[in-house]
């Protein structure tokens, strides 16, 4: 299963760094494009990322993937020991 994300860059010297770091969470680039009105000076970069992910099916019995960096975590757990991020999801009371 694929994972996709876009992310919109106002300036194009930001480029660079968004797609290291993004490269470094294990996303890969797939797409460049950019917009704009060439008259009033305005561009927009946009960026389309793809991870590629497990299957929840497959996870099921020992856990579920961290929506932030896709490592496995149990079911009981509140926050991701990868990333450290506290989870939460709608059934959670």
């Amino acid at each position: 299963m694929k994972k996709w994300k876009c992310i919109q860059v106002h300036h194009h010297k930001n480029i660079g760094e968004l797609i290291e770091e993004y490269q470094n969470d294990g996303w890969n680039l797939h797409t460049y494009q950019v917009t704009g009105d060439w008259l009033a000076w305005t561009a927009k970069h946009f960026l389309l990322f793809q991870k590629d992910v497990k299957d929840a099916k497959e996870v099921s019995s020992r856990g579920y993937p961290c929506p932030y960096c896709q490592v496995i975590v149990t079911l009981s757990a509140k926050s991701c020991p990868n990333c450290g991020k506290d989870l939460y999801y709608p059934t959670d009371t």
